[in-house]
């Protein structure tokens, strides 16, 4: 990577995130239909799903969407919260007294 420039190895950086935030999306929902498949479907009678093992998969579906999206979100506050504090530059609060630097009251 250091043939590259700054700013083509940054670039590069974030593509493989994304594509491996993308594998494991996909990891994630293969691994959640087959447990719900596995949980809902006890049977194979027909070509269809009767009406238990429709409603079965869909409460199994909403589950999984409600813990993503919570978990998403309670990941995205906490990188924020984190961001926050990181960035909080200490210099800004700080005054010089007697030629030494003190905080302020």
């Amino acid at each position: 990577m250091e043939a590259f420039d700054q700013a083509t190895q940054q670039e590069l950086k974030k593509f493989v995130e994304q594509e491996t935030q993308k594998a494991q999306m996909q990891q994630t929902i293969h691994e959640f239909t087959g447990r719900c498949w596995e949980s809902c479907i006890t049977q194979a009678k027909s070509n269809q799903l009767d009406s238990k093992e429709t409603a079965c998969l869909q409460n199994c579906v909403n589950r999984f969407v409600d813990t993503s999206v919570f978990i998403v979100k309670r990941t995205s506050e906490l990188h924020t919260m984190i961001e926050s504090l990181y960035w909080s530059p200490v210099w800004t609060r700080t005054e010089v007294v007697d030629s030494e630097t003190r905080l302020p009251p």
